[in-house]
Order: structure tokens, then sequence, then C-alpha cells
């Protein structure tokens, strides 16, 4: 593959992007201030990338993260994106959820359907970077920590600072919830009602997981944070950057 093309960067939804966005801008990226860098197409319906770089980085190289707008539509994503003739790296970047939802299998089937027929059985704990001739080189990372069941929101939630009482205070009040006053399933969304009543209680209440790591309520240089950044890094470098 050539040395031009961008790294297209596949999210589930636009709190992702943000979130994801405002960690690697902590660390190393920012968001071009003028002119075009690597871009690829997008339909009516799907809002245009964010667009990160890095200082060294030529102009026709970019770091896009794309929202699939869902999990199941991450498929339709990646099928528009594989093109090693306008990206040189794909990564997909989306929720374990519960292991019962088999989200690994799914996504494997879907790359298979792409060509890469030599995906491994599981994502490693730090992450996956892959490569197989003639494709982009493939990053899996499944939130939070590519082993545990969870989501993006369990992820931010590691990011509060360890000392923050108002989280331990939420952590009391969403896990003390009567049975006839709680609407979500605990099982599949306790994380997700803890970092947003934690967030309900900012100084700018409700306030987006990106702009809570701006901010420093989340923690951009947290072990957790770090370990995707660094999953990022290996990712860049496999494929040349």
């Amino acid at each position: 593959m050539g040395s031009s093309g961008c790294y297209a960067l596949v999210v589930e939804g636009h709190d992702d992007k943000f979130l994801i966005n405002a960690l690697l801008c902590a660390n190393g990226f920012k968001r071009p201030t003028s002119g075009l860098f690597g871009t690829t197409s997008h339909s009516e319906d799907t809002p245009p990338p964010f667009v990160l770089v890095r200082d060294e980085w030529e102009r026709d190289s970019a770091l896009q993260i794309h929202v699939a707008q869902g999990f199941p539509e991450i498929k339709t994503t990646v099928k528009t994106l594989i093109n090693p003739d306008s990206i040189r790296a794909l990564a997909i970047v989306a929720d374990m959820d519960l292991h019962d939802d088999n989200r690994w299998s799914s996504i494997q089937s879907w790359l298979r359907e792409r060509g890469f027929s030599k995906v491994p059985a599981s994502v490693p704990s730090a992450g996956l970077v892959h490569a197989e001739p003639g494709l982009p080189v493939l990053g899996i990372w499944l939130m939070p920590d590519n082993l545990s069941e969870g989501m993006a929101e369990t992820f931010a939630g590691q990011l509060v600072h360890a000392d923050d009482e108002g989280w331990q205070h939420a952590t009391n009040v969403v896990t003390g919830l009567p049975d006839t006053v709680r609407r979500f399933r605990p099982d599949r969304d306790h994380h997700k009602a803890l970092l947003h009543t934690w967030l309900a209680w900012q100084e700018e209440p409700g306030c987006k997981t990106g702009e809570a790591v701006k901010k420093g309520l989340l923690v951009a240089q947290a072990p957790p944070a770090q370990a995707f950044v660094g999953w990022i890094d290996r990712w860049l470098a496999e494929s040349g950057k």
C-alpha cells in the first residue's frame, strides 16, 4: 500500500466520538485549523467525520472518526470505508456490553465478509492490531478494556478522579435505587446511569464526556485512557505512522 491515505476510526455514537476526540487531543493529536486533509466520502445522511492530525503528518494523511450511529450500523460503515486505495488503516471501537451479546463474534463475521481471513479468535487485553496483505491495517477495541462487560460509559467512569466524593455518592444513589423506581436494566445499563448521574451534578449539569475530559473532570492521563491511546499509537505505527 502507498504512503498516503487516511486512518479511519469507526465508533458507535456521537458521545463516543467526542470522548475519543478529547482523549486524543490531550495526547498529541489536534484538529486541523485550515485546509483539507485526507478525506473519505460520506452520504448526505451521515455527518462528515472528525479529522485529527499530528504536526509531523503529511497533508494527505489524517485520522478520521466516523460515527456509525449504532452497533449494527458498524457493518455498513466498514463496508463503505474498506478501500485500500483511500484508507491505510481501519479501527473499530465498540461496546462489549454483555458477554452473551457476542459482539466480537458479530464483528469477526463482518470483517470476514470484507476479506479479513485471519482475524484472531479473541481481542487481546491491550487491544487488537492486525495486518493482512492487501487490506487496511485493522484495529479493534471493545469498551471498556477488551475483556470486561460494559460500554464506553464504563470506560469513562474509570477516568474519574479517585478522590471525587461526588462519584462515590452517585454510586451509592444509583446502586441503592429501589426496583419500584429504577427503569433501566442494572445488568446492562448500570454504568451508563451512574456516569450520567454524576455528570448531572457538575458545574455544567449533564455535560458530555468529551467536555468532561476538557474540563479535567475525566483524567486523560489515567491508566485506562493511556492504555487506549497506546493502542491507537500501535495501530498507527503498524500502518506506517
